[in-house]
């Protein structure tokens, strides 16, 4: 196991370091010059150079892309072009905010989840499985951006029982996470309704039956536990994108959150803000999909990873 984890780890550096060309280069194609965002609309083309030169932006792009490296070496992310603070301060602020909001989202989805497909499994082609099925069906086809407008309309606007946007209270936190848990839920729904289904079929539930075991045994001990590593590798790559997804979401709802910070600093040509947001995604995304490698050989131990293993 240990030397599993390990070899997973060195893999990072290679990933991250592909991720971080391709986000050096994609952030460089927005149209727009960040230090003439910086100086202003009115600023002299001499004090615009002036500040080309301070944050390097007049090397070639190559030259830029290898200072960064650097940097990225000694965990360094740069400074901000907007607010001259260390990029790295400035993400990880936003980014417990973020990890704040898809923590609650993922709870969520993966309660409602697992709940109704283990209710639909349990009874096919009853009232309650058509109505979850739908149900699920419509959180996974809905956008995110639209049913959060939706949200505010209804509950801020109309009834007025829930603030509209910000962070505060629980209260700010309600329409966030169902507008982001939304389609990891019906996602998870499936999946546990459609692996449930395979399992309760299967001879050794049979034959746990004919011993005389009662239902909710069947269902919950045997059948639940072997039906739940799809329903994992579901929610750990929901759990993925609920991180890179907030975006949207944050900008609906004015949450202070990772997502937002980067819509702001496109908007402002701030390539290290960026960049450093980025490279934020792509690592807790490489460590979620870690632990949920890890967490198949708890959940069924003929899953062996380590000497020998996957």
């Amino acid at each position: 196991m240990a030397i599993y984890v390990l070899k997973r780890l060195l893999w990072l550096a290679p990933v991250l370091f592909g991720v971080s060309l391709v986000i050096f280069l994609s952030i460089r194609l927005i149209p727009g010059d960040p230090a003439e965002a910086l100086a202003g609309e009115y600023a002299t083309p001499e004090y615009v150079e002036e500040i080309r030169r301070e944050y390097g932006l007049d090397k070639p792009i190559h030259v830029q892309y290898l200072v960064f490296l650097r940097r990225l070496a000694r965990g360094d992310l740069g400074r901000s072009i907007r607010s001259d603070r260390p990029v790295l301060d400035e993400v990880l602020a936003r980014f417990i905010n973020t990890l704040h909001l898809a923590l609650w989202s993922m709870l969520l989805a993966t309660l409602l989840g697992l709940i109704a497909g283990v209710i639909s499994a349990t009874r096919p082609y009853s009232k309650f499985d058509y109505g979850s099925m739908t149900g699920a069906l419509l959180g996974i086809s809905m956008p995110s951006f639209w049913l959060g407008l939706i949200l505010i309309w209804f509950f801020s606007v109309q009834l007025g029982w829930l603030p509209a946007g910000g962070k505060g209270t629980v209260a700010h936190l309600v329409m966030p996470v169902f507008t982001l848990g939304a389609t990891a839920a019906g996602l998870v729904a499936r999946m546990t309704r459609n692996s449930m289904l395979e399992i309760i079929h299967s001879e050794y539930i049979i034959t746990a039956r004919a011993k005389g075991l009662a239902d909710p045994a069947v269902h919950y001990v045997h059948a639940l536990r072997n039906a739940l590593l799809p329903v994992v590798t579901v929610i750990g790559l929901q759990s993925g994108y609920l991180l890179g997804g907030s975006v949207i979401t944050e900008s609906v709802f004015a949450w202070p959150g990772l997502g937002r910070l980067i819509v702001d600093a496109i908007k402002l040509r701030d390539y290290p803000v960026v960049q450093g947001s980025l490279l934020v995604f792509a690592l807790s995304f490489a460590l979620v999909n870690l632990a949920v490698d890890l967490l198949y050989a708890v959940i069924n131990p003929r899953i062996r990873v380590g000497r020998g293993g996957r």
